[in-house]
């Protein structure tokens, strides 16, 4: 996505960020938002303010 986009909670397979993407503050009680891939361009943010976010991916651990 590029330009700004926000959403109040994400559940989708794959992410890809090109501008400013937010997720709005979240209500008490409302569930972490997940992906399962996540890119984020050169340039681009994610605010995720005061929300959760999981990257569920298979295969190993891309930190190791």
């Amino acid at each position: 996505m590029a330009g700004h986009a926000s959403a109040d909670v994400v559940r989708i397979n794959a992410l890809t960020v090109g501008g400013t993407f937010a997720i709005t503050p979240r209500t008490p009680g409302r569930e972490a938002s997940r992906v399962s891939s996540l890119a984020i361009a050169d340039g681009a943010t994610v605010d995720l303010t005061d929300n959760r976010l999981v990257i569920d991916y298979a295969g190993p651990s891309p930190i190791d």
